[in-house]
C-alpha cells in the first residue's frame, strides 16, 4: 500500500504545488505566484498549426479564454472554468482554422484583454 498525497507549501512568498506518491520523488517548481491578471502573447506568433498561450491569475477567478477570427466571430472556447491562482499554459492547435488574424480574450475576475495572432500555413 502506497500513501499518495498533495504537497503544497508557500516558501518565502513563493508558491510550491506538487503531487507525487509520499514514498516517491517530489519534484518542486519555485515561480513566484502571480501578484496581478496578465495574459502574455501567444508564442511562436506568427504559428504554424500549433501556438501557446499563456496567463497567470493572482486569485481564484471564473476564467473565460476566447478565440475570434478577424470578423469578430467567435471560433473557440479554450478555457471555461473556474481556476485557482496560479500560471496556467494552453496549447492550441489551430490546424483546422484558415490562415489569417485571430484574436484571442481573457475574462477573468474583472480583467479583460485582448490578443492579436497570426497563423500563417
Amino acid at each position: 500500500h502506497e500513501d499518495v498525497g498533495v504537497l503544497a507549501l508557500e516558501i518565502g512568498g513563493y508558491r510550491v504545488n506538487d503531487s507525487a506518491p509520499l514514498s516517491g520523488t517530489v519534484t518542486l517548481s519555485l515561480e513566484e505566484a502571480p501578484h496581478e491578471y496578465a495574459l502574455d502573447q501567444n508564442y511562436p506568433n506568427p504559428f504554424n498549426a500549433t501556438t501557446r498561450i499563456r496567463y497567470g491569475l493572482p486569485e481564484r477567478s471564473h476564467v473565460k479564454l476566447t478565440l475570434y477570427n478577424s470578423l469578430g466571430a467567435q471560433v473557440a472556447v479554450l478555457v471555461d472554468a473556474l481556476q485557482e491562482a496560479d500560471y496556467y499554459s494552453i496549447n492550441y492547435d489551430a490546424s483546422r482554422l484558415a490562415s489569417g488574424i485571430y484574436f484571442y480574450r481573457l475574462d477573468a475576475g474583472g480583467f479583460h484583454k485582448i490578443r492579436k495572432m497570426v497563423l500563417l500555413k
